[in-house]
């Protein structure tokens, strides 16, 4: 007996210390960057302690119900049937194993989509880690080179895209997606936008200096203030902004287009998205 209720007593704060923190991030909508990993420690305690609570509220409103439940077998079948209601309702039995059966398949979502945006997280850190090695062991130059020479040190758009492979950009892709998701609720590109999407995720990959442009271009879209035709018009100024040919772009968009199957059955494949009726009548008056 004791030993079940030890096991539980922990279970249930296990459950709490995970779930709390993620319901909150859910909540309040928090942006997966390393600031919010690496910094938010008050955030995430306060997170930890609001979930403790949660969790606990509904554990005791559970255990009320099921006693409820108990006390009106009783009333039914009489009173010499007592002792053996309150037997299967004995403290810490299945009542405890009920709840926290109930709690798995949340919990098990909600960490698979953490780990999820860990993984994304530590390849940031890698990329930039990367980034700065490369940066230290790049020769210095008294005269530098232009910005066609110095981009050839690494490899093609097209090429980037092929080597980091189909379930990367998937990844990728879908990490990406459920970032704007989450915040602004589920939005289809289309049939043909969403190898435009694919390509713009791949672009902020490649060059993270273009990440808050493109990102700034996607949420347009989540916002309902770009249509996907918009949205590709607004990545084909960026890509005419950066040092990325537009026949390398042209070819990232028909590689992902042939080579990935799964694009076409991504959430950000679904039915295109259209702009607010507000945005609209404003676009009709200019």
């Amino acid at each position: 007996m004791h030993l079940f209720k030890f096991i539980t007593y922990w279970s249930l704060f296990f459950i709490a210390f995970i779930s709390g923190g993620l319901y909150l991030k859910s909540v309040v909508h928090i942006d997966k960057t390393l600031a919010w990993v690496e910094q938010n420690v008050v955030v995430s305690i306060l997170a930890v302690v609001g979930g403790i609570a949660l969790i606990w509220i509904v554990r005791k409103l559970f255990k009320t119900i099921v006693v409820l439940a108990g006390l009106g077998l009783i009333a039914y079948y009489g009173i010499e049937y007592a002792p053996k209601v309150y037997d299967v309702l004995a403290p810490y039995k299945w009542y405890n194993l009920a709840f926290l059966l109930l709690l798995v398949p949340f919990l098990f979502g909600r960490v698979r989509e953490t780990l999820a945006d860990w993984n994304w997280v530590l390849q940031q850190k890698d990329e930039r880690k990367q980034a700065k090695h490369e940066h230290a062991q790049a020769p210095v130059e008294d005269t530098p080179k232009p910005k066609a020479t110095t981009a050839n040190h690494s490899p093609s758009f097209e090429l980037f895209v092929k080597q980091m492979g189909s379930s990367a950009v998937q990844q990728r892709t879908s990490v990406k997606y459920q970032q704007f998701e989450r915040k602004h609720g589920k939005i289809g590109f289309g049939e043909s936008g969403v190898n435009e999407f694919v390509g713009a995720v791949m672009l902020a990959a490649y060059r993270p200096t273009l990440e808050k442009d493109i990102d700034h271009g996607i949420e347009q879209v989540f916002t309902k203030k770009f249509s996907p035709l918009q949205f590709s018009e607004y990545m084909d100024g960026i890509v005419n902004r950066s040092d990325v040919p537009y026949t390398s772009w042209s070819a990232v968009y028909n590689y992902v287009k042939n080579n990935m199957p799964w694009i076409q059955t991504h959430d950000a494949a679904s039915e295109q998205a259209t702009i607010s009726p507000v945005v609209a009548e404003a676009l009709k008056g200019k």
